[in-house]
């Protein structure tokens, strides 16, 4: 979850943050939105921007002089680590497609079967990598998609 600050607190109707249709936390001072943002899962969407007595920005909620807006996660994905057990079992008899493939690559759609551990390495050096049907993880993240469309690849999230 996001850690908002006094920065992300909305006041100005006039703002760039402030658009209609928008999920907002509201409250009456910015000490409580931020309390009401840092520690709840309640959102609402912004209605309608007024210059009133009950005050300036009206939500799905209620009326509020000070609002933020929810921030969503940027999805980030790395290459997946195929030296991990537990990531080879999640992974197999799952399919994927290509995707951004090179010239050579002559697969459209495969179900992932087998891991191969190759050993590169000389005696006392750990070299060794995995493959997944071929692949190692990093032509895996770069040239395939799982069936739905997400990247091949571990989700990272970041704020």
């Amino acid at each position: 979850m996001a850690e908002y600050t006094y920065k992300d607190v909305i006041i100005d109707p006039d703002d760039p943050r402030v658009e209609i249709g928008k999920e907002y936390y509201g409250n009456s001072s910015p000490f409580e939105v931020l309390r009401e943002a840092n520690g709840s899962k309640d959102v609402a969407e912004l209605e309608e921007v007024l210059n009133d007595r009950r005050g300036i920005f009206k939500t799905s909620y209620g009326y509020y002089p000070c609002i933020i807006r929810k921030t969503e996660p940027v999805k980030k994905y790395v290459p997946f680590d195929l030296s991990d057990p537990e990531v080879r079992k999640s992974l197999r008899g799952r399919t994927i497609k290509t995707n951004n493939r090179p010239e050579n690559t002559r697969y459209v759609e495969l179900q992932i079967s087998c891991f191969e551990c190759i050993d590169e390495g000389a005696e006392g050096n750990d070299s060794t990598h995995w493959l997944v049907n071929g692949f190692d993880e990093v032509e895996l993240f770069d040239f395939w998609k799982f069936e739905d469309g997400s990247p091949c690849g571990k989700l990272v999230e970041e704020w």
